[in-house]
């Protein structure tokens, strides 16, 4: 499941199949591969004690009846029913767990409030291997030096206070924090040492340049901005998936324009390509006009448009918005985008307000989400409601767009 409290997707992993061995990633919010091997020529599906398959968190080979055959050494992970180097296994699983994100900075309107511009946005990586993650990133060509950026965060510590990821990467359990871009005049700046870089972002309609984020072992990433959840201001998170669970083919998602009383001020809406090779040509259908701006051409209503990425680009759509007065809708669910290579696409709303028969008037935060391609998707979903106080039963809102 993917969503923050404003905003849902949900997807589900192979629809309502229960093969046990739909699951090298089962769980992890990713695409499925079945990976069933037979052990012997003359195995058949039926006789499961001679399939070879993978335990979910790919740790171990299982056969078919989820008996643990053997355990991958700590630098391996479970492909195919057997051990492969960690970082192959997942990218063999197509999951959300790997080692190689390629990751867009997401849009924040500055123009909402002229001190809230470039906030800290904030990536977070989750080591659940048993080795340590020695962690690499660069944009552009250029590298990064990750303790100066990196932070190992400690319970009841304040953020200025935590180590620095050390050299040997992040340990097994722990999780590393990057403070990726901030502007340090900005009211959001980065809590802990200085932010990699300032002005990342694209202004509006515009191509820019995604950051290039590797692992030495299989890590969870999900990023959050402003850095400071609740504490900070129109925060929105969401899970990112690596470059192996991209796919080809998507059905834009992207939150409504609001409702309530603030809705008027709500948006802009924004949506994002981003490729990760070089000679990516990605045809859009869009069910709205796409406003074009720097170094990118306008995508009009239901007409096919194409446009070329290098590796580490990313496009970047916007709807035009002016505070107090309210933004353009720019809408583009159910929007078709087709590639030669695999993308991702990302999505969101700058200033998202939302009214309810629970709530007084409702509240505003901004939203983005990294929306999984079309393989991902499925057709039985658990959507487990969110909430504080399980005793007070608060009206939610969900979107479904069909694919």
């Amino acid at each position: 499941m993917v969503g923050v409290a404003s905003f849902v997707v949900v997807f589900a992993c192979g629809g309502t199949d229960t093969n046990p061995f739909d699951g090298p990633d089962a769980g992890d919010g990713g695409p499925q591969d079945d990976v069933i091997i037979p052990v012997f020529p003359e195995a058949s599906f039926t006789d499961t004690a001679k399939i070879f398959g993978c335990s979910p968190d790919l740790r171990n080979v299982i056969d078919g009846n989820g008996t643990v055959l053997q355990t991958c050494p700590p630098d391996q992970g479970c492909a195919g029913g057997q051990c492969v180097a960690a970082c192959d296994a997942a990218s063999s699983a197509h999951g959300s767990v790997g080692c190689d994100y390629v990751l867009a900075t997401p849009s924040f309107f500055a123009d909402l409030y002229p001190t809230y511009f470039s906030p800290c946005w904030a990536v977070f990586l989750a080591n659940n291997w048993p080795k340590d993650v020695v962690v690499n990133v660069s944009r552009n060509g250029t590298n990064y030096s990750v303790a100066q950026f990196g932070r190992i965060p400690k319970a009841g510590q304040p953020p200025a206070q935590w180590a620095p990821i050390p050299s040997t990467g992040i340990p097994p359990g722990q999780v590393g924090i990057f403070f990726m871009e901030s502007d340090p005049s900005s009211n959001y700046k980065c809590p802990a040492g200085p932010a990699m870089l300032t002005g990342t972002q694209v202004a509006g309609s515009g191509r820019g340049q995604a950051w290039h984020v590797t692992a030495s072992y299989p890590v969870s990433a999900y990023d959050i901005l402003p850095f400071g959840g609740a504490s900070s201001f129109l925060p929105g998170a969401t899970l990112l998936l690596p470059t192996s669970a991209w796919g080809n083919n998507y059905v834009g998602v992207v939150p409504q324009q609001g409702s309530g009383a603030q809705a008027q001020q709500g948006g802009p809406h924004w949506g994002q390509i981003v490729a990760f090779q070089d000679g990516t040509t990605v045809d859009v259908v869009p069910t709205v006009t796409l406003k074009g701006g720097t170094n990118v051409a306008a995508a009009p209503q239901n007409v096919k448009t194409t446009y070329n990425l290098k590796a580490g680009e990313f496009v970047q759509w916007q709807a035009d918005f002016k505070f107090g007065s309210g933004g353009t809708p720019m809408d583009l669910s159910g929007s078709i985008f087709a590639s030669n290579k695999p993308i991702a696409f990302n999505s969101g709303n700058g200033y998202l307000c939302l009214g309810s028969t629970t709530s007084s008037g409702g509240g505003c935060d901004s939203d983005h989400e990294q929306i999984p391609p079309i393989q991902a998707l499925g057709s039985e979903y658990a959507v487990a409601p969110y909430g504080r106080d399980l005793s007070f039963q608060e009206s939610i809102l969900y979107r479904f767009v069909g694919a």
